[in-house]
């Protein structure tokens, strides 16, 4: 049986350290079903940051909360 789980990065204000942390999921052995951002900032960086990553996740559905 393949346990099946979800990632959830909070942000704030860490563009750098966003995109490394979504890096650093989708190379993992094992993959979640979902990477869940919440940003507690909401600037248009981060929002295209997230965005650039969902068109190109390997099967990983990735939700940000803003």
């Amino acid at each position: 049986m393949e346990i099946k789980f979800s990632v959830i990065i909070p942000t704030y204000k860490r563009n750098e350290f966003l995109k490394r942390a979504i890096e650093k999921t989708i190379i993992q052995k094992k993959k979640p079903i979902e990477i869940i951002i919440v940003d507690d900032n909401c600037d248009k960086e981060t929002e295209t940051i997230v965005n650039n990553y969902k068109s190109n996740t390997h099967n990983i559905n990735i939700i940000y909360l803003n």
